[in-house]
């Protein structure tokens, strides 16, 4: 709360200006592309099963077979990843909507011939520009798209051949991923809050990012219907593993305060799910209707308010 709190950010951004801004958000994103990276490391280690587990996509049995063939630990690593992915975007974003709150403030004649800008009928350059002044591009991200263009990145770009193969292996490797996000540390969700401690609830952000970064990537990803359907493809997928969940996956007996705590975090993944769908353009409640009880979700959110006082204000040292 000390360094994202949106009148600091306010302040920052009438000290830096525009382009001090959009300095710190490119800085942000070589640590995006840094971290995705590394995931596209522990895709190319487990490729083979990652073939397998989409092709059998539509029997989330089967590919919950082929995950606990997988180590344990890559889940682990993957969703740290997601996790770090997350609280990044989110903070370019709080960063872009306290510039454009100065900015409406101070130029606001020249922002509303800004607006509109960041359309998806409108040109990349025209984008580029709305990113700029702080308004938020639906459906891609621009400034992550220039840098992919920079000689110091393209080796983050596969070969057009080989750039469905990698699509497919991550919407494999997200959806096996959810479901071990109940191992976190400090992740049952806090309604006071509105988020988890252990920043789970921005893996939505991250999925949304790196998915639509890589589908972009291939010719036909100029067809928002392809996009839509990679994203249902996805959805479909992560909803059947999350709802084969079970109390103590790691087989060893719990005690009734650890069943509870497994409970809450269950219904953390549940929130999870459910944020991937808010934060995508291309999905829908009730393409998540079609595919996940949604009675689970008002459940976690009717959980997350039993039994649970109001956080104690620090006292002051």
């Amino acid at each position: 709360e000390e360094f994202s709190d949106i009148t600091e950010l306010r302040a920052l951004a009438e000290m830096v200006g525009p382009y001090g801004i959009r300095y710190i958000n490119e800085v942000i994103t070589q640590q995006i592309l840094k971290q995705f990276e590394q995931i596209q490391s522990v895709v190319a280690k487990n490729e083979l099963k990652l073939n397998q587990a989409f092709q059998v996509l539509s029997r989330p049995s089967e590919t919950i077979k082929i995950a606990d063939s997988m180590d344990r630990g890559t889940f682990h690593l993957i969703n740290e990843y997601l996790c770090m992915i997350g609280a990044f975007v989110a903070l370019r974003e709080l960063l872009s909507q306290a510039l454009n709150d100065v900015l409406k403030k101070r130029v606001p004649f020249l922002m509303s011939c800004i607006s509109g800008l960041e359309k998806p009928d409108q040109r990349q350059d025209a984008n580029d520009l709305a990113a700029t002044a702080g308004f938020k591009v639906q459906y891609y991200d621009p400034i992550i798209q220039n840098f992919l263009k920079i000689k110091s990145f393209e080796h983050l770009k596969p070969k057009p051949e080989d750039v469905p193969a990698l699509v497919n292996n991550l919407i494999a490797l997200f959806g096996l991923s959810l479901p071990y996000i109940v191992d976190m540390p400090h992740l049952p969700y806090n309604r006071h809050l509105e988020t988890s401690p252990s920043n789970a609830m921005c893996i939505g952000k991250a999925v949304n990012c790196l998915l639509t970064m890589t589908i972009l990537m291939q010719q036909q990803a100029n067809s928002e219907e392809y996009i839509r359907a990679c994203f249902q493809r996805f959805l479909g997928h992560a909803a059947g593993c999350v709802l084969r969940m079970v109390d103590g996956q790691d087989g060893a007996p719990q005690t009734a305060q650890s069943l509870v705590l497994s409970r809450k975090s269950r219904d953390t993944t549940y929130l999870v799910l459910k944020q991937i769908v808010e934060e995508c353009p291309y999905l829908s409640i009730d393409a998540l209707e079609a595919v996940f009880p949604y009675t689970l979700v008002r459940c976690a959110f009717h959980n997350s308010h039993l039994k649970d006082p109001p956080p104690r204000p620090a006292r002051a040292t």
